[in-house]
């Protein structure tokens, strides 16, 4: 028995290869996505940072548990008591008296903060993080 095999068939062969290759290379390069997170030993320059992000957030002073994010890895914040404008960020949920959520992650070894309301994003570099399993 004489296998023959042409030029054309090694060569669709090979990009066959080269294409399952390429296509397990961007798998493996892929952004980590991120996982929820807690706090560890939050100090003053994190709860700094932490109350100073959602203050901006959410347009007005706010005070936070030193154990806020420490537990669990959603902190929830009912500014329905306090007016807004409904031009600002997440007023529509303000306005129909839902709290604004403020969930942790940790991404590539950082902390990150995400206001759920307008999907705005902060790194927290002060902070240190450790995941939690479940999504939330």
């Amino acid at each position: 028995m004489t296998l023959t095999i042409s030029f054309n068939s090694i060569a669709r062969i090979c990009a066959g290869l080269l294409l399952t290759s390429a296509l397990g290379a961007c798998q493996s390069t892929a952004m980590p996505e991120p996982v929820p997170a807690l706090l560890v030993a939050p100090n003053e320059a994190t709860q700094t940072q932490l109350t100073s992000i959602i203050s901006a957030a959410l347009n007005t002073k706010v005070t936070l548990s030193a154990q806020a994010l420490t537990n669990d890895p959603v902190l929830m914040i009912d500014t329905s008591r306090r007016p807004r404008s409904l031009s600002s960020a997440g007023a529509q949920d303000s306005w129909l008296g839902r709290p604004d959520h403020f969930e942790l992650y940790l991404t590539k070894g950082k902390c990150l903060l995400k206001h759920r309301q307008s999907e705005q994003e902060w790194f927290m570099p002060e902070a240190t993080c450790k995941a939690v399993s479940g999504k939330r």
